[in-house]
């Protein structure tokens, strides 16, 4: 079955949404699907790769778009710069390995003291 596929027959099922959908394409089925979480959504937006409102749509903006085999290391890396760094509120953009290509207009460029990276996975491959 192709990923849309798939994803239309799961997300046809009582309770099971896009993104535990695409969540299972991509960590129990190895497709190159990035699932769309509410940290993965306000930093696409932030950085300026979509604008759209919610993670669903943010999903439909991006699924096709990414490079074979991306997808597991883009989901990581997005989830944790977003808990980590581009919080929802108070944002720690100095330390923000993408500032210079954000277009986050409300940066806060103060100073941060301390963050905290210990889960933060840059992965060249799974």
């Amino acid at each position: 079955m192709s990923d849309d596929e798939i994803l239309d027959e799961l997300t046809s099922i009582k309770g099971i949404g896009v993104k535990t959908a695409s969540c299972v394409l991509l960590f129990s089925l190895d497709r190159n699907i990035c699932p769309v979480d509410t940290h993965v959504h306000r930093t696409l937006n932030r950085i300026g790769l979509v604008k759209t409102k919610t993670p669903d749509k943010t999903f439909e903006q991006i699924k096709d778009h990414l490079s074979d085999g991306i997808a597991h290391q883009f989901h990581t890396n997005l989830i944790m710069l977003g808990r980590e760094i581009c919080k929802p509120a108070k944002p720690s953009c100095s330390v923000c390995p993408l500032l210079k290509v954000c277009e986050f207009e409300s940066k806060n460029l103060e100073s941060t003291s301390r963050i905290s990276t210990d889960g933060f996975l840059l992965l060249d491959s799974i």
